[in-house]
């Protein structure tokens, strides 16, 4: 399934179609999620496989890098 998706979105992305290549990147975190966490709700499957695998780098109010967590994804995602 997760290799079918990231199929898809290289396909959207070579049709230039980047809103749907975003949209389907999106549902990653869910879909994986699903997969590790299979007792927990959407929200908190989503915002613990973020947590637990994603590592998105930002520049804090201070400059200095931090990471972005899931929670955070979902409040940008709004």
């Amino acid at each position: 399934m997760i290799e079918h998706l990231i199929k898809e979105i290289d396909i959207c992305l070579k049709n230039d179609c980047q809103i749907a290549a975003l949209i389907i990147a999106l549902t990653l975190p869910d879909t994986c999620g699903k997969a590790c966490y299979p007792e927990s709700r959407n929200r908190a499957r989503y915002v613990r496989w973020c947590d637990n695998y994603m590592n998105i780098p930002q520049k804090n109010a201070f400059g200095t890098d931090s990471v972005i967590t899931g929670e955070e994804v979902l409040l940008k995602l709004k």
